[in-house]
């Protein structure tokens, strides 16, 4: 378990970053605490986004490596998670493996109303009939 990392105010202004990004750009080689850290700042960002499909999005930090994966209802809701991630500022690589999900659509609301009128009229029209 790791215990020294911070466990509130993660914030890209925040002072505890700055040198965290100077170690990721003068040394080649993470270690396991940095990606600890790094992900756990990703997962913050997207659980207080605000977004409730962000939630489902998955986090893993591999050599520095940001990566997220899951599913997202959209495109949009696919780039905010990417613009939440690199806004944290200390992200030097990123790969977002979100995938958008396919799901049936409502038809468009104007064919909607076309048919209901439609059945409408085929009402009225056979309504004074017997069978």
């Amino acid at each position: 378990m790791i215990a020294a990392l911070p466990t509130r105010g993660i914030t890209p202004s925040s002072r505890r970053l700055a040198p965290l990004k100077d170690r990721i750009a003068s040394t080649p080689a993470i270690t396991s605490d940095e990606d600890a850290f790094i992900r756990l700042a990703v997962e913050r960002q997207l659980q207080s986004s605000g977004y409730f499909p962000l939630l489902q999005v998955r986090c893993s930090v591999q050599d520095g490596v940001v990566m997220l994966n899951g599913s997202v209802p959209s495109y949009y809701m696919k780039q905010q998670a990417q613009t939440i991630v690199l806004n944290l500022g200390f992200i030097e690589r990123f790969e977002n493996h979100c995938e958008v999900q396919d799901r049936p659509h409502d038809p468009p609301r104007h064919l909607a109303v076309a048919v209901s009128n439609k059945m409408k009229a085929v009402d009225q029209t056979y309504a004074g009939t017997s069978r």
